[in-house]
């Protein structure tokens, strides 16, 4: 198993449940209530749905990786190249899920802390992953990941470009 960056992922992911962690505070207390919206119902039931879709998304793309999923970035023996599911149409959906779910979470909660605080914590795992993540594709798997680069869009599909087969 090659990992990298094991130092960061834990402060990454440390951050993102921190965020989590907001959530439960903002429900169990009032200490979060000055920074409350007021969102009309039906606006935070879309929020709710948003969030909802984004899991069902989220799932599609775990079980798409299979075995192959891992918390931190790391290649493991064995590891196949996913092209399948989501993974035809983006590089990196899990991500894509994520920030969804973020937007669905600031809606839903009315809470602009929250939606920053979450949102920041997706955005920052993002910025910090992504480039070494494609990095650690192209080392392993190539001309084969290069070429997978070209015909997917990193967050939102490339409509325009022949699909990776």
């Amino acid at each position: 198993v090659a990992s990298y960056h094991q130092r960061r992922e834990r402060f990454l992911l440390n951050l993102l449940l921190s965020s989590y962690l907001l959530m439960l505070l903002y429900v169990f207390t009032p200490w979060l209530d000055f920074s409350h919206i007021p969102l009309p119902t039906w606006v935070r039931w879309i929020g709710a749905l948003i969030i909802c879709v984004g899991l069902g998304l989220f799932t599609w793309t775990h079980l798409a990786l299979g075995a192959n999923w891992s918390g931190v970035l790391e290649i493991s023996k064995g590891h196949r190249f996913v092209t399948e599911g989501p993974y035809r149409y983006v590089r990196h959906p899990m991500y894509g899920t994520m920030f969804w779910s973020a937007v669905g979470t600031l809606l839903l909660s009315a809470n602009w802390f929250i939606g920053v605080s979450h949102l920041g914590a997706v955005l920052w795992i993002y910025l910090a992953r992504v480039s070494s993540e494609e990095a650690m594709m192209i080392e392993h798997f190539g001309d084969d990941y290069r070429q997978y680069m070209t015909t997917t869009g990193r967050l939102l599909p490339r409509f325009h470009k022949r699909r990776f087969h």
